[in-house]
């Protein structure tokens, strides 16, 4: 809160790779910059700015799947979706996904499974656990505060 700007850094292990600086709160990956080599370990880094100065920085740590790999999860989520939309096809595709480290695309299953089961506990319980992976502590402890309150609610 209070954000006038951003400054986002993508590190390597040769060091910063790019840096920007943004008033918005999106960034497109610069184009003059090649393509994130697969398999290699990636850091982006977010630091917030005030009129006052500098407010907060979060991280977290990424790699780019490669080609194989990616074939190799898409395959395994055709089977799980093969169940149809239902919750627990939400429920094990996400946990797959977070398991194997794609925690955006876990986070996108969690929150339909959210959607589609309102006064369950797993799904928030879910989302804590791929918040907390992503570094997200606040999110992570409301989505776990919100599974405690529908647990103690049945």
């Amino acid at each position: 809160e209070g954000a006038k700007r951003y400054r986002v850094s993508l590190m390597g292990d040769e060091g910063e790779l790019w840096s920007r600086e943004v008033t918005g709160t999106t960034l497109a990956f610069p184009a003059e910059v090649a393509a994130l080599a697969p398999d290699h370990e990636w850091l982006w880094e977010v630091q917030a700015f005030g009129a006052s100065g500098a407010l907060g920085r979060a991280s977290a740590a990424f790699r780019v799947p490669a080609a194989a790999e990616l074939d190799a999860v898409r395959s395994v989520l055709e089977r799980i979706r093969a169940g149809g939309d239902s919750p627990a096809t939400h429920y094990l595709a996400g946990s797959y996904l977070h398991a194997r480290g794609f925690q955006q695309d876990a986070l996108a299953e969690f929150q339909s499974l959210a959607r589609i089961a309102p006064s369950s506990p797993a799904p928030h319980e879910a989302l804590g656990d791929v918040y907390r992976a992503l570094g997200l502590m606040d999110q992570a402890a409301a989505a776990y505060d919100r599974a405690l309150d529908l647990t103690h609610a049945h």
